[in-house]
């Protein structure tokens, strides 16, 4: 009986010293496409795939406020690939305006085409 009771006591307070309370987590449900779950998987090795979700979390948790520290929270946050928010707004002028310019050089030839039609028929 003795030794039932250290056994159990010894496990009572590896338990208590080493393993985490279910009042330290937040349980959720979360859907994944079965594509990002096989990479995960893969990507976590070893480590249980929830340990790597949440490692990954922390880090872009981590990532996030520094750059609104950095840079502030009313500033939009830097592109990925280093562009300027002054740069994608030009660039996507610069597109509307080729878009804008072919439709206009398109309308233009269409209506040459209708009068010199015309002009051809009479």
């Amino acid at each position: 009986m003795a030794l039932f009771w250290c056994q159990d006591m010894r496990t009572k307070l590896v338990q208590e010293a080493y393993m985490a309370k279910q009042d330290d987590y937040v349980r959720i449900t979360l859907r994944l496409p079965p594509g990002l779950h096989k990479d995960l998987v893969e990507l976590a090795g070893p480590a249980s795939l929830n340990a790597y979700i949440v490692l990954r979390l922390e880090e872009a948790v981590a990532n996030e406020r520094s750059m609104i520290a950095t840079y502030g929270s009313e500033e939009p946050l830097p592109h990925p690939d280093g562009i300027s928010a002054a740069d994608l707004e030009a660039e996507n002028l610069a597109l509307s305006m080729e878009a804008f310019e072919r439709r206009i050089r398109s309308a233009i030839a269409e209506a040459l085409r209708e009068v010199l039609g015309e002009r051809n028929r009479k």
